[in-house]
């Protein structure tokens, strides 16, 4: 099989990857990504680019629903699924039950992340009085979840293709003042 080139090219990521037949990719995302533009040409870049892909979103409907949108004008297998990116358990059922579907995962992009905080109101300032209880499920979504689902996606299938790449995208806020 002749090899192809897939290039997917936005703000501050780049990425060229040589692929021979159809690559299964995940896109892991939180439930408001699905509403951004970046992460919507993300999917539909892959798909239009000959990959498969699997949608894993904390809303398991919405990605049902968009995941049906971007076959449906691609013509390619995808699906949604739904998946706590701060639980180990549904990150192993959703990784389990995308080998399962599509019998291998090749490519996996890390793209879910929260950051909680609000305005300086009442005389409470959002740094100084920010809760634990957010700080830990802020770092539960951003490292923890993202660290799980490479390490599981790696586990159930990339070990056994001997090969498989990994994309993580993190905040433009994070080299940015505020």
């Amino acid at each position: 099989t002749k090899s192809k080139d897939l290039a997917c090219s936005f703000q501050f990521f780049y990425c060229r990857i040589r692929r021979s037949n159809t690559d299964i990719a995940v896109l892991r995302i939180q439930r408001v990504n699905l509403r951004f533009l970046k992460t919507k040409n993300l999917v539909e870049t892959l798909a239009r680019q000959g990959c498969d892909v699997a949608l894993v979103d904390y809303d398991g409907e919405a990605a049902v629903r968009e995941a049906a949108r971007i076959a449906k004008e691609t013509g390619k297998h995808v699906r949604g699924y739904a998946c706590d990116v701060c639980s180990e358990g549904q990150i192993i059922a959703a990784v389990g039950a995308v080998v399962e579907d599509f019998g291998r995962i090749d490519i996996l992009v890390n793209n879910a992340g929260i950051l909680l905080y609000g305005p300086k109101t009442d005389g409470r300032d959002p740094y100084l009085d920010y809760p634990i209880e957010t700080w830990d499920k802020v770092l539960r979504t951003n490292l923890t979840g993202t660290w799980l689902m490479g390490r599981e996606v790696v586990k159930q299938s990339m070990q056994f293709l001997g090969k498989g790449r990994i994309v993580n995208i993190a905040s433009v806020g994070g080299i940015r003042s505020t």
